[in-house]
């Protein structure tokens, strides 16, 4: 009986020092794994944050006598940016003089029709020129309908920093071609000051992806005379 209490007793503690050293392990792989992970999101972070600074850098225009500045912004979120139901407007880019202090109006025109996530304007249009349709491909139409102003950006750098804006821009749809994109450039344009104001087009110009300058049949508020 002693023999086999102490043959019990050894098996015992040589069970315990291999499960001691199989947690070890187990710690060990699982801290590395996490600290691979963190680098990882760290590298990504600096991409995304030196692609930002890019996009903001670079990205510059200027508006000829006569010309107002447009964002292309298409339907319902239109709608929902000059009647004041979004703050926040999702974009890809940034682009510099458009954000910030000092920033000037911006005409807000909502498009229909065509593809989520593409333009529907055309790059470059006069309705003495080309006719009032050709303003717009794929069957889409235009109209002014209000305006806003643009007082700051943010980056976003993770998907949990994107939904806790939800309320704000609206997107709260996973699956939606403007929802956040790990590794993907994603900037949030907070809206200012705006308005609901309809004005007739004459002609626009594409400065960069959404962003248009654009004139105005007859004189209207804000334009840059």
């Amino acid at each position: 009986n002693r023999s086999t209490r102490e043959f019990l007793s050894r098996a015992s503690v040589t069970s315990s020092t291999k499960s001691s050293s199989c947690d070890d392990r187990y710690r060990r792989g699982r801290d590395s794994r996490a600290r691979g992970h963190r680098a990882r999101v760290r590298a990504r972070d600096d991409v995304e944050r030196r692609a930002s600074r890019r996009l903001m850098e670079t990205i510059r225009f200027a508006l000829e006598r006569g010309e107002s500045l447009a964002l292309e912004v298409q339907a319902p979120h239109a709608r929902d940016i000059v009647r004041g139901a979004k703050t926040i407007d999702v974009r890809s880019y940034v682009v510099d003089g458009v954000i910030g202090d000092g920033a000037p109006r911006v005409w807000i025109v909502e498009t229909r029709g065509g593809t989520p996530g593409r333009s529907v304007l055309t790059d470059a249009w006069s309705r003495d020129e080309i006719g009032a349709r050709a303003s717009c491909r794929d069957g889409g139409a235009a109209a002014v309908v209000g305006w806003a102003t643009f007082d700051a950006v943010v980056a976003y750098e993770s998907r949990e920093a994107f939904e806790r804006d939800a309320r704000g821009h609206l997107v709260d749809d996973r699956a939606s071609t403007y929802a956040f994109r790990p590794g993907a450039a994603c900037f949030g344009w907070r809206v200012g000051n705006r308005g609901v104001r309809a004005g007739r087009l004459r002609s626009l110009r594409r400065i960069h992806r959404s962003v248009f300058a654009i004139r105005f049949d007859d004189d209207v508020e804000g334009e840059n005379a």
